[in-house]
């Protein structure tokens, strides 16, 4: 079974999974990167609601990059519209 590694960024902070996880195939691997992400986002805006990005990368067991999956949460004041 494939392996997939999922690295997360955020600003200037990569969280880089030097574990990895095994699926089927990409296209599992890529349901699976969405909802990690969101779950991600969901977290990281519970502790702040301020603009954020979020990307994710996954690569395979090579270290070749498959696909970039990214979120943005952009908070703004009614005042500023």
């Amino acid at each position: 079974m494939p392996q997939f590694f999922f690295d997360v960024h955020e600003a200037a902070l990569v969280m880089t999974d030097d574990v990895g996880s095994d699926f089927r195939d990409t296209e599992a691997a890529r349901r699976e990167a969405a909802k990690a992400l969101g779950e991600i986002v969901r977290d990281g805006l519970l502790q702040s609601l301020e603009t954020r990005a979020f990307r994710m990368v996954v690569r395979d067991s090579l270290g070749m990059v498959l696909f970039q999956l990214s979120l943005a949460f952009d908070a703004e004041s009614p005042s500023l519209i």
